[in-house]
């Protein structure tokens, strides 16, 4: 084998566009009861599949999306879970109503084995 750098990873997220929610005038609601993002106005990207959060307090991070409805994102707990979690961990609950939040959308993921870089 070559010298080089070896890289392992599970996942690649291909962001495809975002979204800049102004939360002073479209709050955001972050439940962890039902593992949800709602925002109080205008409506999520119908091919959503993928988020990554941004700008929030506690829940910035990478989500899978299986429910979407105009204002509701529901998230998908089954690896959460499986990992021995609650599915009621996924979020910490509360509004967000200042600030700004990023949204990026990713329409798909590749799963890599392994990366091999020269």
């Amino acid at each position: 084998m070559e010298d080089g750098t070896q890289v392992m990873t599970e996942r690649v997220f291909t962001l495809d566009s975002d979204t800049t929610i102004d939360t002073s005038s479209h709050n955001i609601t972050f439940s962890n009861t039902n593992s949800t993002i709602t925002r109080s106005g205008g409506t999520w990207p119908t091919d959503i599949v993928y988020i990554k959060v941004v700008g929030s307090s506690n829940n910035d991070g990478f989500y899978k999306v299986s429910n979407r409805a105009a204002q509701v994102l529901t998230l998908d707990t089954t690896q959460w879970v499986a990992a021995g979690n609650s599915a009621t961990t996924l979020l910490s609950s509360g509004d967000m109503t200042s600030g700004t939040l990023k949204v990026f959308i990713a329409l798909e993921q590749l799963i890599l084995k392994g990366l091999y870089l020269s």
